[in-house]
């Protein structure tokens, strides 16, 4: 194979990890959302406590941003390795087929940036805000 054709598998692979990343961020997103609602409803036909009802909620919640946050800083770092590979193909034979991306990994990749990243943080935010003011009126 030549370099050219080297690029392209790699760039095609790292494409679906990418692709991968964001479905699952998707997904848990949607599974978010779907539990809180869930959740909420179960309560309407079971009169528990809503202190336990808020603690439920808020866990699932701060649960699933995490690992929506993951998802996002791996995305992140496989982009770099993308962009590394389309750079660095043609003049280097080093790292082929690599898929490790710690060798990227810079300190603003930490999972913490991606936690407060202007593209997840307004979405669970806004269902916290609406878990609390539910908790508010319903109580």
């Amino acid at each position: 194979m030549d370099k050219k054709d080297i690029m392209l598998k790699e760039i095609d692979i790292i494409q679906s990890i990418i692709t991968r990343m964001w479905t699952n961020s998707f997904l848990i997103k949607w599974w978010t959302l779907t539990l809180v609602v869930w959740i909420i409803a179960l309560d309407k036909f079971n009169d528990s406590n809503w202190i336990w009802l808020l603690a439920v909620i808020m866990a699932t919640i701060i649960t699933f941003w995490r690992l929506d946050s993951y998802f996002l800083q791996q995305e992140r770092l496989y982009r770099k390795l993308y962009k590394w590979v389309i750079e660095n193909r043609s003049k280097s034979d080093e790292h082929i087929f690599d898929m490790d991306t710690k060798r990227l990994f810079r300190q603003e990749d930490c999972r913490l940036h991606s936690f407060f990243s202007k593209t997840i943080r307004p979405i669970y935010t806004l269902l916290i805000i609406i878990t609390i003011a539910y908790s508010y009126f319903t109580f």
